[in-house]
């Protein structure tokens, strides 16, 4: 007995009526310029940009053709799949999947195109700097003093110590705290006092401070007399904050490799993968 191959479209996808023009071999181009981006908008909303649209292809489905639309999203180009029927007029926003249950939606849709800022434009501090600006690797840390943020610095700061040759570690104040954003800015503030490296000093006194250390700005304000940082202020800390918002950056600990997002996880085979360069 012949094995049943059988494609699902999960119930649940939402279907619209495109409006398209039923002919098949209609251009992909006047397609795109006209209904397509109409029913992006219903679906996204007018916020979301839409960054192109790739000419129809065959789809795993007879009768349906796939449309791959790239969206700009805070981590890049991000890539969609949808699906079209023959005669386009309806298209559909949804996960295919084969008898054994793959999603072959997921399999042939791409990957996302990360984002690239330059490094000017991320304005860095010579103040908050491990290495040499000449560097090939250069390693940018938008961080917070989470116990995830000094974690990830940690593992940056344990590549650096092992190239220094080779790589240089920038240190942006980024506090994103979901369980408490007030008091981790307050640490925020304490770790820039301690600059060049003392920041290091810095890091051990987060790491050491009562769980509840910074939830009231008296607490920086006090620990500004005891350690005699009279001119820190956190303004470097409202400076970047304010700054990640023109950047447009996600909203938590993020890493920019020469300039490229890691969207993976950040470890050195990844930095590597990202810069090119060997790395002990």
């Amino acid at each position: 007995m012949k094995k049943i191959i059988s494609l699902i479209i999960l119930i649940s996808i939402a279907m619209f009526h495109a409006g398209l023009s039923s002919a098949a071999d209609e251009p992909a181009a006047d397609m795109k310029k006209e209904s397509f981006l109409k029913v992006m908008e219903k679906i996204f909303g007018k916020d979301q940009k839409v960054v192109r649209i790739e000419d129809r292809e065959d789809s795993p489905v007879r009768g349906l053709r796939q449309i791959r639309v790239w969206f700009e999203s805070v981590y890049g180009e991000t890539p969609i799949l949808f699906y079209i029927t023959d005669d386009g007029s309806m298209v559909i926003a949804g996960s295919i999947f084969d008898a054994e249950g793959n999603n072959l939606t997921k399999k042939n849709v791409g990957n996302t195109k990360p984002r690239t800022i330059q490094l000017s434009d991320m304005e860095v501090h010579d103040e908050y700097m491990f290495g040499s600006p000449a560097a090939e690797v250069k390693i940018v840390l938008w961080t917070g003093t989470d116990v995830v943020s000094l974690k990830i610095f940690d593992t940056l700061y344990k590549i650096y110590e092992n190239n220094k040759n080779k790589v240089v570690l920038y240190i942006k104040f980024y506090p994103t705290s979901k369980a408490d954003l007030k008091q981790d800015m307050h640490r925020a503030f304490a770790l820039s006092c301690f600059k060049n490296k003392e920041f290091i000093s810095g890091v051990t006194f987060i790491k050491g401070a009562a769980p509840t250390w910074g939830k009231d700005l008296n607490d920086f304000e006090s620990f500004k007399k005891e350690k005699g940082f009279q001119d820190c202020d956190g303004e470097v800390v409202r400076k970047d904050m304010e700054l990640s918002k023109k950047l447009r950056l996600p909203f938590h600990q993020v890493v920019f490799v020469n300039g490229t997002i890691i969207i993976e996880d950040i470890t050195k085979e990844n930095i590597i993968k990202l810069s090119g360069t060997k790395l002990d």
